[in-house]
């Protein structure tokens, strides 16, 4: 999990779904995926699911980060609505309900946070909270869950996850070897390019060099 921005004024269409109300049987009448909800969520959140990392999943939700529970002023809330992968919203759901803002500039989510991946012999993820912030520790749980599966179901699409954050990581610790050898500034943007929420697993390549290089985000 890192930073992401959040555009502002919300979507003018939020509003006016948010004023339609419930129907007799206490549902939601409005629609919060209305105008231009998607396209600026998509944008905002550089096309990753902004708990896993994953860059252009196949599968998305509009997530609220606190379950709004029919609470309408919660579903309609634009610093509630998240860009997220089915799999992380399908586990989230109303069971993890105080997870870390990723749009907050006062928490700095790398030190929160430490991600550990060893790709070798299989794929092992751990997240270990730094902090005793329960936000900070309910967060750590969330994303072991996300990246290692809680039924056999999301074990298999944990896989895959796994296997994506594998091939980043050998991907971007290519590119430190081949500067090293190299110095070539082409490939020391690329780096740095890697370092940045654009990037896919931003966290643990962040990490990565905090481990190995001392690297101050």
């Amino acid at each position: 999990m890192v930073y992401f921005k959040r555009s502002q004024p919300a979507p003018n269409c939020l509003a006016t779904e948010k004023a339609k109300g419930k129907n007799s049987k206490g549902k939601l009448k409005g629609d919060y995926k209305c105008g231009d909800v998607l396209k600026r969520l998509k944008e905002d959140f550089k096309s990753k699911c902004y708990l896993c990392e994953q860059k252009d999943p196949t599968s998305i939700n509009v997530e609220h980060r606190i379950p709004h529970k029919g609470n309408i002023n919660l579903a309609f809330d634009w610093n509630n609505l998240y860009w997220s992968c089915t799999h992380c919203n399908n586990i989230k759901l109303a069971k993890f309900s105080n997870i870390l803002d990723c749009c907050d500039d006062t928490i700095d989510l790398i030190e929160e946070l430490k991600y550990n991946a060893v790709p070798f012999p299989e794929v092992f993820v751990c997240i270990t909270a730094q902090t005793q912030n329960p936000a900070t520790i309910e967060t750590a749980e969330f994303l072991n869950a996300t990246y290692n599966g809680t039924t056999e179901l999301k074990g298999y699409e944990s896989d895959s996850i796994r296997n994506n954050l594998r091939d980043e990581l050998n991907l971007f610790t290519d590119l430190i070897v081949r500067y090293i050898e190299t110095k070539e500034e082409s490939i020391k943007e690329a780096i740095e390019h890697h370092l940045t929420n654009e990037s896919a697993f931003s966290a643990f390549k962040i990490w990565w060099m905090k481990d190995n290089f001392n690297y101050v985000h």
